[in-house]
């Protein structure tokens, strides 16, 4: 007999917006870590990856990332200037392999746009830059 996947903490439920008040009123509310600190920047990086840096990490809210969130992002930054040079180089195996791994993680990190839309802090507000767009 094998083991079940383990089930998601309520709060994380909350957190990512996957609560449902029908399904999860009867559990109990576990606690979880929040992070807390900076993400630490990579060093050594090249123009790549410190414009992806910029245009990643330092554009999202503050709160998003915590220093624990560091290595992560490190994978991330490393995957994305691994698919720039396959692709300067005309590799499309190592560019595929490249842009599964870097997709995986940007899910994780909350990187798409439909990701970032489920983000909520604990006290439950969501990143105001982040928030919905104005329909017309």
């Amino acid at each position: 007999m094998t083991a079940g996947r383990p089930r998601k903490p309520t709060a994380i439920l909350k957190l990512t917006g996957a609560y449902r008040k029908h399904r999860h009123a009867d559990r109990p509310d576990e606690e979880i870590a929040l992070a807390s600190g900076e993400p630490v920047k990579p060093r050594g990086m090249t123009a790549e990856g410190k414009w992806w840096w910029k245009q990643t990490v330092e554009s999202m809210p503050a709160g998003v990332y915590g220093k624990c969130d560091s290595a992560l992002l490190h994978q991330a930054v490393d995957w994305w200037c691994m698919y720039k040079q396959a692709k300067q180089q005309g590799d499309d195996v190592a560019m595929a392999r490249a842009t599964d791994r870097y997709v995986a993680l940007s899910t994780k990190l909350a990187l798409g746009p439909v990701e970032r839309t489920r983000l909520q802090f604990a006290d439950g507000q969501k990143p105001s830059e982040i928030l919905g767009r104005e329909r017309a």
